[in-house]
């Protein structure tokens, strides 16, 4: 504590005040109040309720007014100078209060902050969860619209071939001619392969969502497997359309599985196939350094390019006219997906698409 005394000449009115000032001191000591070297004008300013204490206080403390502290007792000059003013604190009496006094403030204020973070906390789950069930519902009804969506095309998808079958199985028992017999019962082959793939994508999609589609790895020969799908499709290719092959001199061996891929193989084969009405088709890969590159390139019509990245979507139909179901790409893309590669599409309208996937050569 700092005490400040100005000094004054020695005179009677000196010598009383100074005997005055004893008491003062002492309560000033006992109740830890602090001497500040500011004029009383300045206080009252800034001050207000101190200055009011102080009076109050001081009253007590000596038994006059505070009134006796002023220029009458002083010289003014001396009083403009260094005027004693005295703030009031707290009361303290031993150091372990001031430790305890900032122990209680640091933990009011740890409160204050758990409090908040607390609030912040259950603000921030209560908005976690509005946006989870927005996202939810949203999923909800995108399922529910897809759903219909299904629903009503494999109604028109699987009643056309079926109605195709039992059409040309009608005219084939009224019928007596061999060559329109023999024209009858490529039709309805036809069809019953159609209605077939029909049920195997949505058995296919069905096992994949309930992560039950199997995958038996085998070590497989690329060259002889791309041989296998070039002479099934051969002969489903349109007129006037070329389908040949382009492979590497030596095979390839890899361990992977070997039905899944060549379904995706054959998938771009049959896309290739419904587009592609003069020109060429062609089914090949590449050797690469982590994996094998396969391909089915065409000269077909092409798909535009907005409507390239949903080529892959779930019931994507880019020809309302054509017959399938819209799985056949998609399951494609989760096959390879799968097998740990990758699956694409390049494609400019009126000149051609090439589909692709990677595999890993993993041997």
């Amino acid at each position: 504590m700092i005490t400040m005394e100005p000094k004054i000449q020695s005179t009677t009115s000196t010598r009383a005040l100074r005997s005055k000032i004893g008491p003062i001191k002492a309560y000033l000591f006992k109740t830890s109040y602090v001497i500040s070297p500011i004029t009383p004008s300045d206080l009252k300013h800034s001050m207000k309720g101190a200055y009011k204490s102080f009076l109050s206080k001081t009253d007590q403390a000596y038994g006059h007014s505070t009134s006796t502290i002023n220029p009458k007792l002083y010289p003014i000059s001396t009083f403009k100078q260094m005027s004693l003013v005295v703030v009031p604190s707290f009361m303290i009496e031993s150091p372990f209060e001031i430790v305890a006094i900032a122990l209680i403030a640091f933990l009011l204020i740890l409160l204050s902050m758990r409090e908040h973070r607390h609030k912040k906390d259950i603000l921030d789950t209560e908005r976690n969860m509005a946006e989870e069930v927005i996202r939810l519902r949203e999923k909800a009804e995108e399922s529910n619209r897809l759903t219909s969506a299904f629903l009503a095309n494999m109604s028109h998808e699987i009643r056309t071939p079926l109605n195709a079958i039992v059409g040309f199985s009608t005219l084939i028992s009224e019928s007596e001619d061999k060559e329109e017999i023999k024209e009858f019962a490529k039709i309805i082959h036809a069809n019953n392969e159609l209605l077939l793939n029909l049920i195997n994508d949505i058995l296919d999609m069905s096992k994949i969502e309930a992560g039950i589609l199997d995958f038996l790895y085998t070590e497989v020969e690329i060259n002889e497997l791309i041989q296998t799908l070039w002479r099934s499709y051969r002969f489903k290719i349109k007129e006037g359309v070329e389908f040949r092959t382009e492979l590497p001199a030596e095979s390839y061996i890899i361990h992977t599985e070997r039905n899944r891929l060549s379904q995706v193989l054959a998938n771009f084969i049959n896309n290739a196939c419904k587009y592609t009405f003069e020109g060429m088709i062609t089914i090949g890969y590449e050797i690469r350094k982590d994996d094998i590159y396969f391909f089915v390139t065409d000269t077909g019509k092409g798909i535009a390019e907005e409507n390239i990245s949903r080529v892959f979507d779930r019931f994507a139909k880019l020809d309302s006219f054509t017959q399938g179901t819209g799985l056949g790409l998609s399951i494609c893309e989760l096959i390879i997906k799968h097998l740990g590669g990758e699956i694409g599409v390049e494609s400019s309208v009126g000149k051609g698409s090439t589909f692709w996937c990677t595999v890993p050569t993993r041997k």
